[in-house]
Order: structure tokens, then C-alpha cells, then sequence
């Protein structure tokens, strides 16, 4: 159980820890907002406008798109000449560039600095210069790909868990799919959860559907989730994301029931409202003692308790809980405890975040 715990239980809570501390995190829905327009009609051409000289071999294009570019992470963008990519990506040096050019490029914001293929100017030289928007830096994948578009009926969720397959077949794969879109039902689905590709899960099914009359809000589902290595240690997963652009909360509901009767369920579609019902965390306490025993367990627990109760300004969550909900917080893993369900209720206001947490009965 522990692959699946510690990877996402940790990407879920850092998730949750950058999205609730606009303070600690002011970036946060910003870099989210990016990254869903990224994905958003992949692949597709990138206009180019404003050729212009820079520096040595340099010249710049000026883009429109709001697209992750090389100061945040990677760029989506790929620069081709009459017809096929400049040899060297993702450049961090405009020296370099400007010195070594032979198709070097990089994407900051709003430009595109270049180098040509062979240091000739591509303001004399006859050659078109394209782009295209894409996820890939693989060529052989990019081919892959601009065929599949081409070749494709696929809308909404079959559409992306296509290009899925296309550009990470060692990481994302699937048997059989049941509907063209927008809604799309997996079968016997692969995941890789790590770069290496060695944190290996599978799933029975994998469904996404559209929520009528929203605009961007999908409903989730994977059932009998478990790590390859483990394959009876099942878990299920339902939810509902909101990926419109403007959204301002990304995981609008999520339900989790795992071995042992562990459950967890997680409710912020009431905007200032955000609600967490977990419970039988006996597995997960157990998963725990193995790996950091007694004492270590409870330093742990306080720590995590020390965090959520934390200011925003220094990096917490902020929820202001009585003496008696911060104190079973701190033992929420205890022996006790860990067999019992508990509620946590966050209310924000204008003074803060309100929090009650109490012992609710399984199944509430």
C-alpha cells in the first residue's frame, strides 16, 4: 500500500496545501490556469508574427499564446523550418544562442529567440518558419501524433486519453475504450506514477463524463485501483473536477475508499466552504508504524498538525480549531482514533478560516 499512499497522498496534499494559502502561494491558480490552456487544443500552430534581429545569430518571433514556456518549466512550443524542427529545444541561454546558434531556440513569455539551422538569417534566407503547440519533444512521437490528429473522431475525454497513449505509451495505456466523447469509458487501464516508469498501478475502469449544463466540470471514476505488484490491495476513486478556465477551485469533490474500510471524502463545490470526511485509517497507521515506528509516528502527526493550524503567512493552512479539535487532530493516527470516522468543516471569512473538527459515525 505504500506506493500508492505516499505518491499520491503527497501530491493530493500538496495540491491542497498550494491551492489553500493564496498567501504562501500567490501564484498558484495562475500556474494552474496555464497549465489547463496548455493542454487545450494540442496539437495545433502556434502564429509567429514580428521577425526581428537580435543578437549574433539571434533573431526573436513575438507569439500571442498563453502557453508554459521555458522560464516556468518547458515550452509547448515547437519552432520548424520549411517544414522540419529545429534540432536543439528548450535552450536556457540566449548566449548561447546569439554564439552557437545551429537551430537553437528557447520560449520566454511573449518571444521566441532562434537561432537558424545554419546560422544564416532567416529574414534573407527563403526558408518559412512555423510553429506548432505540443507535448512532445520527441520527433518520432510528434509524427505519431500530428498523424493521429488527422486521423481522429475522438471528442472530449476519449480525445485527451487518445493523445494520452500517443505521447506517454510507458506511462499511460489502456485495453479497450468504450465511446468516441465526449464521455469515454477505459478498460484494464496502465499508469506509471513515476519518471522512471517502476511505480507501476492498474485499474479495472477508468470513466470521465461531462456534467450537463456546466461549462469545463467533469465527473471521474476508477475502480479497483491497485499497484501491479500488489494487485489485491484495491482502491476507487470518484470526483469531479472544474477545468473551465476560469475556475477557481480545480477539485470541486473527491471520494476514496481503500483496504481495510479506509475512507476519505472531500467537498468544496460551496465556494468559502470546504468539508473532509475520512475514516478506519487503521491501514494507513499501520503502513506508517512499519516505515517510522512509535515515536517518530507522533512527531509526525503533531508536525502535520502544527502545519494546518499554522498562520498563511508562514506557509500554513490557517484553520483556527478549539483547543479540543487541534488536540485530536494531533492524535488523528493514534490507535484509537484511527478506527473511528471524523469530519473536518473549514468555513473562510473575512477574520480567517473557521474550523470544527468532530467524530462523526462510518458512513455519515
Amino acid at each position: 500500500m505504500g506506493s500508492i499512499f505516499n505518491i499520491v497522498g503527497c501530491s493530493v496534499a500538496l495540491l491542497c496545501h498550494f491551492a489553500g494559502n493564496p498567501t504562501a502561494h500567490p501564484k498558484f491558480r495562475g500556474l494552474h490556469h496555464l497549465l489547463l490552456n496548455g493542454l487545450r487544443g494540442m496539437p495545433r500552430t502556434v502564429a509567429l508574427r514580428n521577425l526581428r534581429p537580435n543578437e549574433g545569430h539571434c533573431y526573436t518571433f513575438t507569439v500571442d499564446d498563453d502557453l508554459p514556456d521555458d522560464s516556468t518549466a518547458s515550452s509547448t512550443i515547437v519552432l520548424f523550418e520549411d517544414g522540419k524542427s529545429l534540432p536543439r529545444w528548450h535552450c536556457r541561454s540566449g548566449k548561447t544562442i546569439a554564439t552557437e546558434g545551429r537551430g537553437t531556440y528557447m520560449h520566454v513569455g511573449s518571444t521566441i529567440y532562434f537561432a537558424t539551422s545554419d546560422n544564416s538569417s532567416p529574414l534573407t534566407n527563403g526558408r518559412k518558419y512555423t510553429a506548432m503547440h505540443t507535448l512532445t519533444s520527441d520527433p518520432a512521437v510528434f509524427v505519431r501524433l500530428m498523424k493521429w490528429q488527422k486521423a481522429t473522431n475522438a471528442t472530449g475525454a476519449a480525445r485527451l486519453f487518445e493523445m494520452l497513449q500517443i505521447l506517454w505509451p510507458g506511462h499511460f495505456g489502456y485495453a479497450a475504450v468504450s465511446g468516441t466523447g465526449p464521455d469515454v469509458i477505459l478498460s484494464d487501464v496502465r499508469f506509471a506514477i513515476d519518471q522512471e516508469a517502476q511505480m507501476r498501478l492498474a485499474a479495472r475502469s477508468l470513466s470521465a463524463r461531462p456534467v450537463a449544463g456546466t461549462a469545463g466540470q467533469w465527473d471521474f471514476e476508477i475502480t479497483a485501483l491497485a499497484p501491479v505488484v500488489s494487485p489485491s490491495e484495491h482502491w476507487s476513486l470518484r470526483g469531479r473536477v472544474d477545468l473551465a478556465p476560469t475556475a477557481e477551485t480545480l477539485l470541486l469533490s473527491l471520494g476514496i475508499d481503500g483496504p481495510g474500510g479506509f475512507i476519505l471524502s472531500l467537498d468544496h463545490t460551496t465556494p468559502g466552504t470546504f468539508t473532509a470526511t475520512f475514516g478506519k485509517l487503521g491501514a494507513i497507521r499501520a503502513m506508517l508504524l512499519a516505515e517510522l515506528g512509535d515515536i517518530a509516528l507522533e512527531r509526525w502527526t503533531s508536525t502535520m498538525a502544527r502545519l494546518a493550524t499554522a498562520p498563511l503567512s508562514d506557509g500554513g493552512f490557517g484553520l483556527a480549531l478549539d483547543q479540543q479539535g487541534a488536540d485530536a487532530l494531533a492524535h488523528i493516527l493514534s490507535d484509537r482514533a484511527s478506527a473511528q470516522a471524523h469530519e473536518l468543516a473549514v468555513h473562510t471569512t473575512t477574520g480567517g478560516r473557521q474550523a470544527v473538527l468532530k467524530q462523526v459515525a462510518h458512513g455519515d
